[in-house]
């Protein structure tokens, strides 16, 4: 716990993220958190940038960091209304460190230990996944340049079909989610995000298996798909062979993909890979260069 509450101190995105006790209500619309006796500061995303951004203010205040312990949480809906009870901070905190030779995950206030074997496991299974970095060819993304920018460069550059911000609506006209960041004239669904989290990687993975599923499964969400691939590059989109998912990141790390990625995103990636394989679709990672300077 003690080192768990460093990485906090650290203000950690790499070991650290939080993750919801329970599965969230959909009503769920804002949070509400708060150390103590102090004012209640509402926050729309309950993610490590919103946390941090609390943590800071408190510690300004009252020249520490607030007890994670002592830090509640509750979540309410657009009319302001509890939609969970409150609950302490620490159950939110998903984390992992590393200690004589074990790695000790942090989930639910409980802590479980696995061996480095299972790391070793976990990477091999990830080397085992098509590296696309070489094929694809992707520019580096500089430090000044954000992802929309980056997305709309690297479409221009390869002559791609740009769908980053493209919202697609799937059921309910309040269910929608972007396809891909970018769809290759060779039908690769390429996903995109800077290695900042695991959180942000989580949603990388979970955007690409979303987005397969529904192409798969729903024909409103198909077509829609068939006719933006029709538009850009005047050739009709074969949605049940030569499809593949793409996972982009960029990191400024040198090395392979499976050496680099934190381990919660090792597992993430192992399990939305086996549920895409499923599917009957390959799966592909790509590594971009991020710039520092």
């Amino acid at each position: 716990e003690t080192e768990a509450l460093q990485l906090l101190r650290e203000r950690n995105r790499e070991r650290l993220t939080l993750a919801h006790p329970d599965v969230p209500s959909p009503e769920v619309d804002t949070y509400k958190i708060w150390c103590g006796h102090a004012k209640r500061e509402e926050i729309e995303e309950l993610d490590l940038t919103a946390l941090y951004a609390f943590m800071d203010e408190y510690r300004q205040k009252t020249g520490e960091d607030p007890d994670p312990h002592k830090t509640w949480v509750i979540a309410l809906d657009t009319q302001g209304e509890a939609k969970t009870q409150k609950t302490a901070l620490w159950r939110y905190l998903v984390g992992h460190i590393e200690h004589d030779g074990h790695i000790y995950v942090l989930s639910l206030e409980q802590w479980y230990r696995t061996d480095r074997d299972y790391l070793a496991e976990l990477r091999a299974k990830v080397s085992r996944i098509e590296d696309a970095t070489a094929i694809l060819n992707l520019p580096s993304w500089p430090r000044n340049q954000n992802e929309d920018e980056y997305n709309r460069q690297a479409a221009e550059m390869q002559k791609w079909l740009l769908l980053d911000r493209t919202m697609f609506t799937f059921g309910a006209p309040t269910d929608k989610i972007e396809c891909a960041d970018l769809l290759t004239p060779d039908r690769d669904f390429i996903h995109v995000k800077s290695m900042t989290s695991s959180a942000t990687l989580s949603h990388l993975f979970s955007q690409g298996t979303v987005s397969a599923r529904l192409l798969r499964t729903t024909d409103e969400y198909r077509h829609r798909v068939e006719a933006e691939y029709r538009s850009k590059y005047g050739k009709d989109f074969d949605t049940q062979s030569g499809s593949r998912v793409v996972y982009a990141i960029a990191t400024a790390k040198e090395g392979p993909i499976s050496e680099n990625l934190f381990f919660f995103s090792l597992v993430n990636l192992v399990l939305h890979q086996e549920m895409l394989a499923a599917m009957g679709l390959p799966v592909a990672v790509c590594r971009i260069r991020r710039e520092t300077s």
